[in-house]
């Protein structure tokens, strides 16, 4: 990735400076390499103003309104046209040196829009093709231009305000009726020289953490999985610099679905490496595809394919690390038992997949079942090992100790469910704070997966788990709470379920989720409901 200099400075450049001798070779029909946009300055407001609303910062809305005012006038933003959009954009040519670009600000009332500018401190003079130089206390020279009812605002020299580079705000500023905001970057526009910069920069940062003194006793697997997974950073940033076609990312409100998003995409050129790495990372099954679908208070999960070089690495770690601790039993006995476990678990190391899933249903009478669930390989050897490990303890125990573990407590066709009891916190009594309010833990090992379940509908969940055994497709990640469900277990005092009463009637959700898919794109997902963050901004000032 860029490091964090990267973009913002170019951008910055790219408004301020002005293009050197080739830079009007490129013709302005061309689409910019970085194009900023919001929909409108009245939109913003308005978007300010409900949002603070709804968190209880009113006053800081009006602050902001009154300290336009103290800054450009009674009359307010004068001149400018509140309700057509706002932006800047940023063309680059072959060379990094080559750059044109200005801010687009929608002008009403040029005279009104030149009176606010004196105003602001900047003394504007009129020159050569109505280009106006723009004196600052800073002394730094801007240039501003009148055309297609837009101000153009540049630096350095007029040069970016010619004709010939002069773009159709109508275009450039085109977007998404619902997109509140937004920012692209044309990836495969940007100069070689600085796509080779980033990559120098961050392969000098990579080098220096690789260089670093290792951790004590850090083995030599584990720091061969530390070189993988530098390498594969590196790797992955030069997959996106040098296959990569457009990052965009919008931001929308929809007040009358009170709703907030953001989604941001990547797109890669055809036949490279990127679009081969995010196409595979689409292609992935996952058998907890179809879980906790109905009635989830929470469902997250992950499903990532490591690159080879990285998943051999870690599980070499592993090796070595289980050699070590095997090494550092004494017991014969128990040495031999480890070993088994580890066998079992060696073939799900090494498959480089990590597929796993973690959800929360109800409530059930303010309680939560918790279903997880993660995916292996050979997991119904895995199981035969861990009862077998089992069976052998369980001679040991007293009679009220083997009463709480009860092996094939029940089946789902050949697979069984293992019952255990867990111990309460001998401090407080309680267990996981109570969020499930059952002690029972129940653990089933299928074929391709392990299962585990608590809580108030734990066996009947884990049953309906077991046997959906068909695959989709899952997200490469997934964060999906419905802070509707939760909102019991949140709300502590009278006034926060009060609260949440009012924000979450029956039957309505508040929703935060976070999706990223990959395929075509990668694609990251923000939803938050307005409702959500009214609940937790106001909930704090009713403790």
């Amino acid at each position: 990735m860029r490091p964090k200099w990267g973009w913002c400075g170019l951008v910055l450049v790219g408004l301020l400076a002005a293009p050197a001798a080739r830079a009007g070779d490129k013709p302005a029909a061309d689409e910019p390499t970085v194009v900023v946009r919001v929909k409108s300055l009245d939109t913003v407001l308005k978007n300010l103003k409900l949002i603070a609303t709804l968190i209880g910062r009113e006053q800081a809305a009006q602050d902001i309104q009154g300290l336009i005012q103290a800054k450009v006038g009674a009359k307010g933003l004068q001149g400018i046209d509140l309700d057509r959009p706002v932006g800047a954009y940023v063309r680059f040519g072959k060379e990094l040196e080559e750059l044109a670009g200005a801010v687009l600000i929608p002008v009403a009332d040029e005279k009104a829009f030149l009176t606010l500018i004196e105003s602001l401190g900047m003394r504007p003079t009129k020159g050569k093709d109505d280009i106006y130089t723009l004196q600052t206390k800073q002394n730094i020279d801007l240039y501003l231009r009148f055309a297609k009812k837009y101000a153009y605002v540049s630096g350095i020299n007029t040069e970016n305000l010619s004709d010939k580079n002069l773009l159709d705000p109508a275009k450039v500023l085109a977007g998404p009726a619902d997109s509140v905001a937004s920012a692209s970057v044309r990836l495969d526009q940007v100069p070689d020289a600085a796509k080779l910069i980033a990559r120098a920069t961050l392969e000098q940062t990579l080098q220096n953490l690789q260089e670093k003194e290792p951790a004590p006793n850090e083995t030599a697997g584990e720091k061969a999985f530390r070189k993988a997974v530098l390498d594969q950073v590196a790797q992955l940033t030069g997959d996106v610099l040098e296959g990569g076609k457009q990052a965009r990312v919008d931001v929308t409100v929809d007040e009358a679905k009170k709703d907030l998003s953001v989604r941001l995409t990547l797109t890669a050129l055809p036949n490279t490496g990127l679009a081969k790495t995010l196409k595979t990372a689409s292609t992935a099954k996952s058998p907890f595809a179809g879980l906790l679908t109905k009635d989830a208070a929470f469902r997250g999960s992950v499903d990532v394919t490591f690159p080879a070089p990285v998943h051999k690495a870690f599980a070499k770690a592993i090796e070595d690390g289980a050699a070590k601790g095997l090494a550092e039993i004494g017991n014969a006995e128990k040495r031999k038992q480890a070993q088994q476990l580890v066998d079992a678990l060696l073939p799900t190391v090494r498959s480089g997949q990590l597929d796993a899933f973690f959800g929360m249903a109800g409530p059930v009478k303010e309680h939560y079942t918790l279903l997880a669930a993660v995916k292996v390989k050979d997991g119904d050897k895995l199981g035969a090992v861990v009862h077998e490990l089992v069976s052998g303890e369980l001679k040991g125990l007293a009679p009220d100790q083997k009463q709480k573990i009860q092996l094939d407590a029940d089946k789902v066709g050949a697979v069984a469910i293992h019952k255990f009891e867990l111990p309460r916190d001998p401090k407080t009594g309680k267990l996981l704070d109570d969020l499930p309010g059952d002690a029972n833990l129940f653990v089933a090992f299928r074929k391709d997966a392990v299962f585990l379940a608590i809580g108030p509908t734990a066996l009947p969940a884990l049953k309906e788990a077991i046997a959906g055994q068909q695959a989709g497709t899952a997200p490469v990640f997934l964060f999906d709470v419905d802070v509707a469900r939760m909102a019991p277990t949140l709300a502590q005092t009278a006034d926060q379920k009060a609260l949440a009463g009012k924000l979450f009637a029956a039957g309505r959700e508040g929703k935060v989720r976070l999706v990223v898919d990959a395929g075509e794109s990668l694609t990251v997902r923000l939803h938050v409901g307005l409702d959500v963050l009214e609940f937790f901004a106001k909930m704090k000032g009713k403790e």
